[in-house]
């Protein structure tokens, strides 16, 4: 299974654990008056092969699912089965319901992840490279492209930030993808600072660069100089 149709897949359980379990819990008329557990895995495996087809008919899935208010909505919901548990008579069929309502968090932080996976591998695919060097550590050689959408660290992509002028204004702003806003160069690294609060710089050795001119070189192209209290020394040449 490719990693597309796995993301489809995964959709597909998550909703149809989410429908089902809520149908029984709050007594919906399809599920819960005759409720077993045979019943509710036939109604679940059709919920969820039409809802994996629907969503194999979305190409911008991935995209879509890499947003905050996604997030908070597919971490969400199933922790709504939670209170239930706790308010259901210990070993009834309602405690079970429950707690397999809470369990589809899990496919739905598959979710999440695999629509970043599939997310980078689309802006891979599509990036123009225009300086790869590599950056030799204890165990292995990483690889780092500077493409025009942003830089390619091995398989990960981060885009070039808004704050900096490089970034489509189509995109909402709500979007998780990790966005970059300037590099700063000291003694010892190259460090280049991301949009995002939560997420640390990233950090590379200057000794362990193969070509550090030339991946300089490439940065200024898209990325403002920094000195040390996040001021602008220079800004980039494309703007």
């Amino acid at each position: 299974m490719d990693s597309r149709r796995l993301l489809d897949a995964l959709v597909g359980v998550y909703v149809s654990l989410v429908v089902v379990t809520a149908s029984a819990l709050l007594q919906w008329n399809v599920i819960a008056p005759t409720f077993s557990v045979g019943k509710a895995v036939v109604i679940g495996l059709a919920i969820a092969a039409v809802v994996a087809g629907a969503a194999g008919t979305v190409d911008d899935l991935a995209e879509r699912m890499a947003s905050i208010p996604t997030v908070v909505v597919i971490v969400g919901v199933p922790l709504l089965s939670v209170p239930y548990i706790f308010a259901t008579d210990p070993g009834s069929t309602a405690e079970f319901v429950a707690t397999i309502g809470g369990i589809a968090v899990l496919p739905g932080i598959g979710v999440l992840l695999q629509a970043s996976s599939v997310r980078n591998r689309r802006l891979c695919e599509t990036a123009t490279e225009i300086v790869v060097v590599t950056v030799e550590d204890t165990e292995n050689n990483t690889e780092l492209t500077v493409t025009d959408i942003g830089l390619q660290v091995t398989q990960s992509v981060s885009v070039w930030g808004e704050s900096v002028g490089m970034w489509d204004e189509s995109v909402s702003v709500w979007d998780l993808r990790d966005k970059l806003t300037g590099y700063r160069l000291t003694d010892d690294e190259i460090i280049v600072a991301r949009e995002q609060w939560y997420l640390p710089a990233r950090r590379f050795k200057r000794e362990a660069i193969s070509d550090e001119d030339a991946l300089i070189e490439g940065l200024e192209q898209f990325l403002p100089r920094l000195d040390t209290y996040g001021r602008v020394e220079r800004t980039p040449r494309r703007q």
